[in-house]
Parts: C-alpha cells; structure tokens; sequence
C-alpha cells in the first residue's frame, strides 16, 4: 500500500498584511508494502541513498490575498491544512494527477521500465 503525504514548505507573504502571496509545497509517497525502502518524494531527481531511490515532486501556487474580505484569515491563525487546502482547489490545480505521479515513479523504480547496459 503507497502512503501519500502532503506537505506546504514555505510560504511568501506580503509584508504590509501578511496575506500569503505564494504557497510551496511537496507530495510525498513511501509504498508501505516494501517496508518503507523506496520512496518517492516527486521530483524526479533519481537519488540514489543508503535507505531507497528517492525522487520529489515539488510545485507551488500563487494567490492574490484581500486583507478586507471577509474570509482573510491572519497569517499567524493559518495552519498547514488550510493552506493545502488552498492549494488543491486552486484553479487548474490536479491533486489526482500530483498523487499519480508519485505512485508511477513508485512503480517504476520497482520495476523499472528501462534498463541500461551492454550485452558484452
């Protein structure tokens, strides 16, 4: 079973009123199955380490904060959900697609669909 986690690892804000301007973050998978040796933290950058091959997907989102709307929430009252939470319902954002990377980079380092070599 592939374990997913969703993470925010910064964010921009505007000085002024702390509306947050920009949203990074990180989809993460570890296939449980496999007891945690491979893991695929999205990105592709095919690093090789004692524990598992590892890759990352990392993207961000921007937004244009209205300190007078009346749903503003104060930079120091946000926590990660709310924010994800933003992230995934932001216009053309694809949570589905994100996660199916990850479980595809998953199945391909367990069985990788190329394989390199010579036959001498």
């Amino acid at each position: 079973m592939i374990a997913l986690e969703w993470k925010i690892l910064q964010l921009d804000r505007n000085a002024a009123d702390g509306g947050v301007t920009q949203a990074h973050w990180e989809c993460t998978g570890e296939d449980e199955a496999d007891g945690g040796v491979t893991q695929a933290h999205l990105e592709g950058t095919g690093e090789d380490e004692a524990d598992g091959t590892k890759g990352r997907v990392y993207g961000s989102v921007s937004f244009a904060p209205d300190a007078s709307a009346p749903d503003f929430k104060p930079f120091a009252e946000l926590t990660q959900s709310d924010v994800l939470g933003w992230v995934w319902r932001s216009e053309g954002f694809d949570m589905g697609a994100v996660e199916a990377l990850v479980e595809k980079q998953l199945r391909d380092q367990q069985t990788p669909p190329t394989i390199q070599g010579t036959p001498w």
